[in-house]
């Protein structure tokens, strides 16, 4: 096998980053993996040409503008505050929500702001600022203050979900790409025993607006026998991007499916991997929570705790809270011990030959649907990323090897050789029963058939951003960390 050196330049960019670009040939040098349709790797081809430190392959000349209606919008929406005669009670509007709102962190916007009007990020013209300058207004003038409303709505309306008791939750956890999702849907479909947050309800954490979509749905179920909400599904509606090219195979994401409760701070923070889409040059600030300040650390964990609180009030009740966190390795799985002290986890290890290339690529998928460039062809921004893969790496081999909370450690390669028999493991840890011909149960068997029939799919080594000597030298499998835990 072909074997593709990291060797580190002055500049501090590997010859791994002289090698990630376009070109029109394909290598047969690939890194397999194994997982199904909801959490799997797919066939990919990438190509091979020289990319110098200073140079990004992301094309600056031909990046998009934004969509004329945000110009109108914003055009709009200061002229007709100009001229109103009600411009001094909005202002007071604003103010006030801007006070009250529960996740304005107005730390992090600032800092945000002011990269947005201190120069054009790395690779990428100046008019990408307009992106993130957008995103801000469009947080500052319409989202914090009306969910600030609808927030407060929720306080005085169902103001006794905050009795709501999240009593010894399952925490699944493992580095992203590692069949987490997988494991999620799985546990989910015991409706008897976990509650899950689904996609909307991080996006919509409010009562008012969740009951208005259970109200709607249940009158589609009696009038039309659900044919409204399959609609939906089938034209996307749904869907929170379009689900088309590589990255629909890699990962799916719809807003009636569970999915990482972390979400929410992308949806209300802003603080998530995801946003280095839009602002790249802060990706280690939004891959490391634990680096935040304090104040916003409890603030945001406060946050999470409530909305967990509201799923649980209205649909929970003798109930697991079941969360997934592949990213609880930043910070947040430390943060949560003081809010869920008698929780248990689950934890999926993978081989990070296998785990690593996937998420790099997944993560340069989603930022060309989200932002219309991929982060990962910015050498500065992978080698951040990659550097704090190898931090959330040691953090997981760390609380593996330690004993002083209640995990169960899950294989992938057993998982997936036989789901039904490594669920019931997990079962036996947390003292849950699973009845014999029960739907869970034939669910699990059905789970097992499909994983039989699974083929495995093909990353090419070029693809992968990262080289397997690198993988080797500074992310040791796992498994093996377990066997030897670090003295």
């Amino acid at each position: 096998m072909e074997k593709l050196t990291t060797t580190t330049t002055t500049t501090g960019i590997t010859e791994m980053d002289r090698k990630l670009c376009r070109s029109d040939s394909t290598s047969s040098t690939s890194i397999e993996s194994d997982t199904d349709n909801s959490d799997s790797d797919s066939d990919c081809s990438i190509a091979d040409c020289s990319i110098t430190p200073e140079i990004v392959t992301n094309d600056a000349d031909d990046f998009p503008l934004l969509p004329t209606r945000w110009y109108a919008f914003f055009v709009l929406g200061a002229l007709a505050y100009t001229v109103s005669p009600y411009a001094k009670y909005l202002t007071a509007f604003y103010i006030v929500t801007w006070t009250l709102s529960p996740v304005a962190d107005w730390s992090i916007i600032f800092q945000l702001a002011k990269r947005s009007f201190s120069g054009r990020h790395d690779g990428l013209p100046l008019r990408f600022n307009l992106i993130g300058i957008a995103i801000l207004a469009w947080l500052i003038f319409v989202r914090f203050p009306l969910e600030c409303v609808l927030w407060y709505l929720d306080e005085i309306l169902f103001s006794g979900y905050k009795a709501t008791k999240v009593e010894e939750p399952l925490f699944i956890l493992g580095q992203p790409r590692s069949g987490t999702t997988k494991f999620q849907d799985v546990l989910s479909a015991d409706h008897d025993s976990f509650c899950s947050m689904y996609l909307y309800e991080m996006r919509f954490p409010y009562l008012t607006i969740q009951y208005v979509i259970d109200f709607f749905y249940k009158m589609d179920q009696i009038a039309l026998g659900g044919r409204a909400y399959n609609l939906a599904i089938r034209m996307g509606k749904l869907n929170l991007l379009p689900e088309s090219g590589q990255r629909k195979q890699m990962r799916r994401l719809r807003f009636d499916l569970p999915d990482e409760d972390d979400n929410l701070f992308l949806f209300h923070g802003p603080s998530h991997m995801l946003m280095t889409a839009f602002f790249p040059s802060h990706a280690k600030m939004f891959y490391q929570f634990g680096n935040l300040p304090e104040p916003s650390r409890v603030r945001m964990m406060k946050f999470h705790q409530r909305c967990v609180q509201k799923m649980m009030y209205r649909r929970g009740h003798g109930k697991r809270y079941l969360c997934k966190w592949v990213a609880g390795w930043n910070g947040l799985l430390e943060q949560s011990k003081q809010v869920y002290p008698d929780a248990k986890y689950a934890v999926m290890v993978r081989d990070p030959r296998e785990q690593l290339p996937s998420w790099l690529k997944l993560q340069g998928l989603l930022s060309e649907q989200m932002a219309g460039h991929n982060v990962m062809k910015i050498p500065k921004v992978r080698r951040d990323i990659i550097d704090v893969m190898a931090q959330w790496h040691q953090t997981q081999a760390e609380f593996c090897a330690s004993s002083s909370t209640a995990k169960h450690i899950i294989q992938f390669e057993d998982f997936v050789a036989d789901i039904p028999r490594e669920v019931t493991k997990l079962y036996d840890f947390i003292g849950l029963p699973i009845q014999p011909g029960s739907p869970f149960h034939e669910s699990l068997l059905e789970h097992r058939r499909n994983q039989s029939n699974h083929k495995k799919t093909v990353i090419p080594k070029e693809e992968a951003f990262i080289s397997e000597e690198e993988i080797l030298s500074r992310f040791p499998p796992l498994p093996l960390t377990l066997i030897s835990p670090p003295q």
